[in-house]
């Protein structure tokens, strides 16, 4: 099959100053560190593509729900749902090789969609982080 390239020139470069500045941050770090970076990463990544797409949890909300299972009052049952998608989404990302995560996203979310989230995710990420 050949490669398809869906992002443009200039979310490419976008992307590549994010990635470069996510592998600076973790180049230092120790393995508890990198552990801990990347499971925090993971809840605000979650956090933040939710509420992208209307979610009304907050970002302690979040933690209680992805980290002790506590699931926020007076909160739609959907939007813990929605949260615990996406993290099990972004644990496919990092635990796969890269095309079947993204095949596995795909098939959840639509491409311009994709795209859209992936690259804000990314760039809240380094805004937020470093």
């Amino acid at each position: 099959m050949p490669a398809i390239d869906i992002f443009t020139a200039d979310e490419k470069e976008r992307l590549a100053k994010c990635q470069s500045a996510f592998s600076e941050h973790m180049a230092d770090l120790s393995p508890t560190g990198y552990n801990k970076e990347m499971e925090r990463l993971g809840i605000d990544l979650s956090w933040k593509s939710s509420e992208i797409e209307g979610n009304t949890y907050t970002l302690l909300e979040t933690v209680n729900l992805l980290k002790d299972k506590i699931e926020a009052k007076g909160k739609k049952r959907e939007e813990a749902i929605m949260l615990l998608n996406h993290k099990e989404a972004l644990k496919a990302i990092v635990e796969r090789p890269h095309r079947a995560a993204l095949l596995l996203f795909y098939e959840q979310n639509n491409l311009s969609a994709f795209k859209r989230i992936f690259i804000d995710q990314a760039e809240f990420a380094v805004n937020e982080y470093f």
